[in-house]
C-alpha cells in the first residue's frame, strides 16, 4: 500500500468499523517501531466513534503503551471528531484523580495540552 494512502484507510477502518479493527491496529500500533507510520495509526485510533474505544485510548495514555511524546497526538486525533471531544471531556472529569496522580509534578501542563486538543 502507498504510505501516503495508510492513514485514509487506517481512518476509515477504524471509523467504519468496530471493536475487532480498533484492537488489530492497536496490536499493530503496539509493535511499529517507525515514528512516521506510529503517528498515522495514533491518529487513526482516535477516528472511532465507540466510546469504550476511546476511553481505552485515554486510560492507555496513563501507562506504558503511549510513549509521553505521543501523549499530545492521542489527544489531537481524539479531539478531531465531535463524538471524540465528548469522551475526552467525560474522561476528563472521570479520571480526574487518576491523571493527577499518574502527572504528578507535571499535571498542570499536561491537562493544559488535554483540554487544548479538545477542538471545540
Amino acid at each position: 500500500m502507498e504510505p501516503e494512502l495508510r492513514e485514509v484507510v487506517y481512518r476509515t477502518a477504524i471509523r467504519n468499523g468496530g471493536d475487532k479493527e480498533w484492537e488489530f491496529l492497536w496490536e499493530v500500533f503496539l509493535k511499529e517501531t517507525v515514528d512516521s507510520e506510529r503517528n498515522k495509526i495514533i491518529y487513526a485510533l482516535g477516528a472511532s466513534t465507540n466510546e469504550m474505544s476511546i476511553m481505552r485510548y485515554l486510560d492507555e495514555t496513563l501507562g506504558p503503551n503511549v510513549r509521553l511524546q505521543d501523549v499530545n497526538y492521542v489527544y489531537r486525533g481524539i479531539g478531531a471528531y465531535a463524538p471524540g471531544r465528548r469522551f475526552q471531556f467525560e474522561w476528563l472529569q472521570s479520571r480526574w484523580d487518576d491523571i493527577r496522580d499518574y502527572y504528578s509534578n507535571s499535571f498542570d501542563n499536561y491537562v493544559l495540552r488535554l483540554v487544548k486538543y479538545f477542538s471545540f
